[in-house]
């Protein structure tokens, strides 16, 4: 054993405990690898990374695959460095697990670079003060949420745009969440949703008005189950409440109050079109508040 190989003490499910000669314990975050032939014949095919320093020369770590068929005594290497996943336009379009393996079944990666999951934060010298879309590759968020990479303002200069993509996202979620909450709601959410209610008529017009607003849909997303829906509230949250850019306006709060009305009466009567329809007619008033014109023509039409 040399001094940059241990052994694994200790096996307990995922978590396996490895030993290693004195002054050669590995920096938390390292991976490890050893080789499991219950997964397959291929050497180190099993990576650990070091969660905590348990003393006596003993580290703590974490299996990003089965750990069955391990024992004690089973020589484990460290690599000297966090985990690494490869980076670049070959691992587009590839899928790729925890360690950076293709599981696609598409041959071998042969990617140029491959860059540490643990790394320090760029140097204040390196940031941008440009404002730009930041492409995260996961659809959903890239879809819906469409994160700003703003690196040294707090200023959203298309906010009328966000506004008007995730109105128009609204328009097409929205409603059936409520339907579907009409038919799932259990007393406790109706109960919920009542509370919520009587907050907004007596919430002062602005920020407060707003916060219950959108604590009104939350609470319908739960009803209804639908995440995504959870996830679109938030990017409304992030842009409408934080930045303090906008607040219930021309509709008025005394609207507001209105359509959830028709909404929660709908949801309590267990009427999934008439939840529908009550809150399609909330969202495209809500865009007509906001001046968004896509909404005003999907109206008319």
């Amino acid at each position: 054993m040399n001094a940059a190989s241990g052994h694994v003490k200790q096996v307990i499910g995922p978590v396996v405990d490895v030993e290693f000669p004195p002054g050669a314990v590995p920096e938390i975050g390292t991976a490890l690898a050893l080789s499991n032939p219950r997964i397959n014949e291929t050497e180190d095919n099993l990576v650990l990374e070091v969660a905590s320093h348990l003393g006596e020369n003993t580290v703590r770590t974490i299996a990003m695959d089965t750990t069955d068929g391990l024992r004690r005594g089973m020589p484990v290497k460290n690599s000297g460095s966090p985990i690494r996943v490869p980076v670049g336009r070959k691992t587009l379009g590839r899928i790729l697990n925890v360690v950076g393996r293709p599981v696609d079944e598409l041959g071998p990666l042969t990617a140029d670079e491959s860059l540490p999951i643990h790394r320090s934060p760029p140097a204040f010298t390196e940031l941008s003060t440009q404002v730009e879309m930041f492409v995260t590759g996961i659809k959903v968020v890239d879809l819906l949420h469409r994160p700003l990479n703003d690196s040294l303002s707090l200023l959203i200069p298309d906010v009328a745009e966000r506004l008007q993509q995730l109105n128009e996202t609204r328009l097409s979620i929205e409603p059936d969440a409520a339907a579907f909450a009409a038919q799932r709601a259990t007393k406790e959410q109706v109960r919920t949703l009542r509370r919520i209610h009587t907050q907004l008529e007596r919430a002062a017009d602005g920020p407060a008005a707003i916060e219950q607003d959108i604590a009104f849909h939350h609470a319908v997303a739960d009803a209804s189950g639908n995440l995504i829906y959870r996830l679109i509230l938030d990017s409304l949250a992030e842009i409408g409440i934080a930045s303090r850019l906008r607040t219930i306006g021309r509709i008025g709060k005394q609207a507001a109050v209105e359509h959830h009305a028709q909404v929660l009466a709908a949801i309590e009567a267990r009427d999934s079109d008439a939840a529908r329809e009550a809150m399609r007619r909330h969202i495209v008033a809500a865009g007509e508040d906001m001046d968004l014109p896509s909404l005003k023509t999907r109206k008319a039409k």
